[in-house]
């Protein structure tokens, strides 16, 4: 009997939502900051056993000189520890110059649309300083544990479509379609990833894939390690990807009025 890959990814979601329960259960409602930082805190150990040596998982800020504005705290900054020396590290802290940064997990515990309207602002404001200058390659994701509004993906699709398309239009919203997350993951529910298709025009593009879909969103993480940062032509990570997503995308453009790109 070969590998069974899809099994196994799916077991990424299981892991992570069995101990993220852990301390719900345990104090219910009483002290949901800490829940929350429960949270942040089993994705970082999750994605320290697979990154890279050289790449540190923690929370922190990004300072940017040229344009003279800093992040809010990111729940997970990726950096890269081997060709970049932060401003400050201290413990799990980390405060960096956008040339160190990885990428970026804005980390929340259930998808409704006025957390993911809030979550995608602080999201793509903060890559939005990060990848000014050379750095135009910083992965950015969205990751949310669970979500109330049930299995319906018409319903996931219109939120994020109406959320994005108003985010980019709007004057105190998104300026720069590259400034939006690559991913957004509902474990055990969808993973959508939004990639710039035209100069200004993006694709998003939303997976029902149930519990692969934590696994599916943070291999695309890799896979943007693969092909930027390791120089390889080819991710095998995305033939693996290929290799287990059976599904049919909701395909939705967003447009974008306006020179900035």
């Amino acid at each position: 009997m070969g590998p069974n890959l899809v099994s196994y990814l799916n077991s990424f979601s299981h892991e992570l939502a069995s101990k993220a329960n852990r301390v719900r259960n345990l104090i219910g409602s009483a002290h949901w900051l800490s829940d929350g930082h429960h949270k942040e805190e089993i994705l970082k150990s999750h994605l320290k056993k697979y990154l890279p040596s050289n790449i540190r998982a923690t929370r922190g800020f990004v300072v940017n000189p040229i344009s003279s504005q800093q992040s809010t705290e990111l729940d997970i900054l990726l950096t890269d520890v081997l060709n970049s020396v932060p401003l400050l590290s201290d413990e799990d802290l980390i405060i960096c110059l956008p040339s160190a940064v990885i990428g970026t997990i804005e980390v929340k515990t259930t998808f409704d649309r006025a957390t993911f309207k809030k979550a995608l602002a602080s999201s793509s404001n903060n890559k939005c300083i990060v990848s000014q200058g050379d750095n135009q390659h910083t992965w950015s994701a969205i990751f949310f544990y669970q979500t109330n509004d049930g299995s319906d993906v018409n319903k996931w699709i219109k939120v994020l479509e109406e959320e994005v398309q108003k985010a980019v239009e709007s004057n105190t919203g998104i300026s720069d379609i590259n400034c939006l997350p690559n991913v957004i993951i509902v474990m055990s529910e969808f993973v959508a990833f939004i990639t710039k298709s035209a100069p200004y025009e993006a694709t998003l593009k939303l997976f029902d894939t149930k519990d692969l879909s934590a696994a599916i969103g943070l291999l695309d993480l890799y896979s943007t390690l693969n092909d930027v940062h390791f120089v390889h032509s080819t991710s095998e990570y995305d033939n693996l990807i290929d290799g287990v997503v059976d599904v049919t995308p909701v395909i939705k453009k967003i447009k974008q009025n306006g020179d900035s790109l």
